[in-house]
């Protein structure tokens, strides 16, 4: 059945189906729907891999080579190699939230669908509903190199416009919700190529929605005609039964409607930095004389300070200083938590962080927060900033006195 020019976005799940068919096959992969892209993605998923099973990566400070899903994974063919592993289709292997509400039948339901669908997934980068693959458990919270290894010459971006462009895409249904997946892709570069519809709800937000997208994309998004989401008018509304949701071209809720805090880019009433630096209100890299409550999160794992980080009132005193300061920089999105390490060197009595030099359109800068944490004494910092805007980020990280090298 011929597809339409319109794709439904959506994201890997924590649960999953257990076991697997050793027999693999890459028909309906997504290496073989734009094979001239395919070295590049094998490339980045062999590097997750080998992060996951060296160990480096890990989750409340338990290497994710330990998890039960993780200990049969292997380098098969779908990471290039040649090892036997158990596999099955991603759409049957997940068994989240929105997978759930997509219901029993949800692989006949997406295949008879007219639309594309496409996920994203921290260890795999992008899958198609048929590819298949093995047990594992990898999210991007889990380590800030893995969205370091999807973010680095916007891989996961060239490899979604690869695709976008081969099929003649003109809308996406974005279904991501999730901060930690949405920060892999370059939006502005992909709204580019076509438009991009996102969905919020009147009452939740971030992954808390993704009930409501499955509910959505089950009762609407996958059975309606190309005509019909084509025609769909901005802020169209729906009741989900969890909930009323809105789909609107833009990444700012309408009114009533909940955005997530680590999605707006910088927020300053409601204004980019772009549009503050062109209507003269800041100046380029200006320190502002107040914090802002920009998203700071560990997602689900523990911390050196023996607690998880939510948002910045988590943090201990004195080290919420720091935090609050860095949230002075205009150009900062969000600060991610990562791993962190029982013993981490010096110590100067109190907290400090240890800034690298961030690379050109990374988007992220990454620091190592020193001190004397509960249970560790060093924690790795990712201080994700406005595209482009890196160097004047780190030069003003710089000015402060907690500022190390």
């Amino acid at each position: 059945m011929s597809k339409s020019n319109v794709l439904l976005l959506a994201i890997c799940s924590n649960g999953k189906q257990k076991g697997g068919n050793a027999a693999y096959s890459a028909e309906g992969s997504f290496c073989s729907f734009v094979p001239a892209l395919s070295r590049k993605l094998i490339e980045a998923r062999t590097l997750v891999l080998d992060l996951i099973k060296s160990g480096r990566a890990t989750r409340m400070g338990i290497p994710l080579s330990q998890f039960p899903h993780n200990e049969n994974l292997s380098n098969g063919p779908d990471f290039g190699g040649c090892a036997q592993a158990e596999y099955m289709s991603s759409t049957t292997r997940f068994s989240g939230r929105f997978y759930k509400e997509l219901g029993q039948n949800r692989e006949d339901l997406i295949r008879q669908s007219p639309h594309h669908l496409l996920i994203l997934c921290g260890l795999y980068g992008l899958l198609t509903p048929d590819e298949m693959i093995q047990e594992y458990n990898c999210c991007p919270e889990d380590s800030a190199e893995i969205g370091k290894i999807w973010r680095t010459d916007d891989i996961l971006t060239s490899l979604l416009m690869g695709y976008i462009r081969n099929y003649g895409i003109i809308r996406i249904f974005d279904m991501t919700a999730d901060p930690t997946f949405r920060s892999m892709i370059d939006w502005k570069k992909l709204k580019s190529e076509t438009e991009v519809f996102r969905i919020f709800g009147n009452e939740n937000a971030g992954p808390d929605l993704l009930p409501s997208l499955g509910v959505l994309c089950r009762e609407y998004l996958l059975n309606a005609s190309e005509q019909d989401l084509l025609a769909l008018p901005p802020g169209q509304q729906f009741a989900v039964g969890y909930e009323d949701v809105a789909i609107i071209p833009s990444d700012h809720p309408p009114a009533g409607f909940l955005g997530d805090p680590a999605e707006i880019a910088i927020d300053i009433s409601g204004h980019s930095t772009e549009t503050l630096l062109k209507s003269g209100m800041i100046t380029t890299g200006a320190i502002l004389d107040h914090p802002r409550d920009i998203n700071v999160t560990a997602g689900q794992h523990n911390t050196m300070f023996d607690r998880k980080i939510q948002k910045m009132s988590d943090l201990p005193p004195d080290a919420r200083k720091i935090f609050e300061d860095v949230s002075r920089i205009p150009d900062v999105l969000e600060v991610f938590l990562g791993r962190f390490h029982p013993k981490g060197g010096r110590s100067k009595g109190g907290y400090y962080l240890t800034l690298e030099k961030p690379k050109e359109n990374m988007g992220s800068i990454f620091c190592k927060l020193r001190g004397p944490g509960k249970i560790g004494s060093l924690q790795e910092i990712e201080v994700r900033v406005t595209k482009g805007w890196e160097k004047g980020a780190y030069l003003k990280l710089s000015e402060f006195d907690w500022a190390d090298f």
